[in-house]
């Protein structure tokens, strides 16, 4: 077995997909997944991609990359920081130590680095952590010396299930009398709809909200006050087309149901779309979505991180 990185061996990037569908049994990795977290990804760097091989067969991946362009107001912040987007091993080959050569390779790398974190790699990641499910990878990174310091779900709905209760409508009926407002964002006025995210919330969301005005699938739900501020957001469509999220709402307008009516109308948007499997990622909120008619799964994931 070789170790090489995909710079070195390009032409191993078209196997990517199938490799990682392969080698994660539980996932289903597209074309633009594949896209979004390397090549669109401005961080990105085949110098941090690995490749294990056994003469010309690929055995392994590796996926790392370092914050050095965006979003840039967290470059300075995070220079000491390094993730591991995906690791996937071939089955057929888990037991010759194919995780542990590509993970020293990219530890050798990043060994001016303090910290290594797994798969979060906001807003350009494959998962929030790593899958419970995956014993082979969970059990190889503790291992190697990764301890767990959070944890997160998936939510997985089937649309076919999918309505806006009466009691959302109602809502939205009273707010609406109120003065309140929603709609879709378009181009024109994205701009502010996006720093107001970025100062309240997050930059990622930022970059996210603004993705989704971009993307054919995608679409950016705001909710105003009756003096026009905003107070509201919910995104749909922004990293996968069928991604649902971020959302949040403004701190002295929560409490209204604004957000559960936003969430409505982001899945809404997912359905019209004709999208039948959406996924709601990496949240904590569990009782906020449990009231989402069409559930149908959760997944589980823990936070890894490494201390050099």
């Amino acid at each position: 077995m070789r170790i090489y990185t995909l710079n070195e061996r390009p032409d191993y990037f078209s196997q990517l997909k199938c490799f990682l569908n392969k080698s994660l049994e539980k996932d289903f990795i597209t074309d633009h997944m594949i896209k979004r977290c390397t090549i669109n990804d401005p961080n990105y760097n085949p110098e941090l991609t690995f490749l294990a091989l056994e003469k010309d067969d690929l055995i392994g991946i590796l996926i790392g990359v370092e914050r050095i362009k965006a979003p840039k107001e967290v470059v300075e912040a995070q220079r000491n920081m390094a993730w591991i987007k995906i690791i996937a091993i071939s089955p057929r080959h888990r037991n010759k130590q194919a995780f542990n050569r590509l993970l020293n390779a990219f530890l050798d790398e990043m060994k001016n680095k303090k910290e290594i974190k797994v798969a979060n790699f906001a807003s350009w990641h494959f998962h929030p952590g790593v899958n419970v499910e995956y014993e082979y990878y969970l059990e190889n990174y503790l291992a190697n010396g990764f301890m767990k310091y959070g944890e997160v779900v998936d939510y997985e709905l089937d649309l076919k299930f999918f309505h806006v209760p009466r009691r959302i409508l109602l809502n939205e009926k009273k707010l609406r009398e109120e003065g309140l407002t929603f709609k879709i964002v378009d181009n024109e006025h994205i701009s502010d709809v996006k720093e107001w995210i970025k100062n309240k919330f997050s930059p990622y969301w930022a970059f996210e909200a603004e993705v989704a005005v971009r993307e054919k699938h995608g679409g950016l739900w705001i909710s105003y006050d009756n003096n026009d501020n905003i107070i509201g957001f919910s995104v749909y469509g922004a990293l996968e087309p069928n991604w649902f999220g971020p959302i949040g709402v403004d701190e002295k307008f929560r409490h209204l149901g604004i957000g559960s009516i936003l969430l409505f109308k982001a899945l809404n948007s997912l359905r019209l779309n004709g999208v039948r499997y959406a996924i709601i990622p990496w949240t904590q909120h569990l009782f906020f979505y449990s009231q989402i008619p069409g559930i149908i799964g959760i997944r589980h994931y823990y936070f890894l991180k490494l201390t050099l």
